[in-house]
């Protein structure tokens, strides 16, 4: 009698072994579900998350601007040692952000950016913003690039290589519609004794075509 009971118990124990393996199975194949329901969303709501995202990037941007006017593949300058290769030039307005206006005008603004790749053939130069400054409408005097509106315009202490990079320039007494061309010019890069290392060069660029 003993022994049949021992059997019972030992039958009873594995079944139940079994039921507890298929529920964890179940839950784990439940919990996958899940992961890949949460994965493989709509896609509005994906869209919607990616225009939240946006939005919450433009909190931290300089501002929100409109493009007037743009022109791509303009044309490279070279002296010396360096190249600028313009890719793209745009005539913006639109107001800045009230968290940056320190050093910079109140209001609504008018800019003229100029993207661009950087190339330099030589080590330990001096060449800056200051060495890229325009003329808009062939008149008036060079303007330099404001440095909180660009990006990556020191060149000099990094070497040789191929750096892009963006300058923007503040106009402001010129409305968007009235730049019809700009003249960009690459001032000859300095050594190390501030001599120059060429010869300074500029680029017209008409904005009507």
């Amino acid at each position: 009698m003993k022994s049949l009971l021992y059997i019972f118990s030992a039958c009873f124990l594995v079944l139940l072994g079994a039921c507890n393996e298929s529920q964890t199975t179940n839950q784990g194949t439940s919990e996958t579900n899940d992961s890949q329901e949460v994965k493989n969303t709509d896609p509005e709501e994906k869209e919607n998350e990616e225009e939240k995202h946006s939005e919450e990037e433009n909190m931290f941007s300089l501002g929100e601007f409109d493009v007037v006017n743009s022109k791509t593949e303009v044309g490279t300058v070279t002296s010396g040692p360096i190249a600028v290769d313009i890719l793209g030039v745009s005539v913006q307005n639109g107001e800045i952000n009230d968290t940056y206006t320190e050093n910079l005008p109140d209001g609504e603004v008018t800019f003229l950016r100029l993207d661009f790749t950087v190339i330099s053939e030589q080590d330990n130069l001096t060449f800056d913003r200051e060495f890229l400054p325009i003329k808009v409408n062939g008149e008036g005097d060079w303007i330099e690039p404001s440095l909180r509106m660009s990006g990556n315009l020191s060149f000099g202490y990094r070497g040789a290589g191929e750096y892009r990079a963006y300058a923007s320039y503040l106009l402001d007494k010129t409305d968007a519609d009235e730049i019809k061309s700009l003249t960009f010019q690459v001032k000859a890069p300095r050594d190390e004794n501030n001599d120059p290392l060429g010869e300074d060069k500029s680029l017209s660029i008409d904005l009507t075509q």
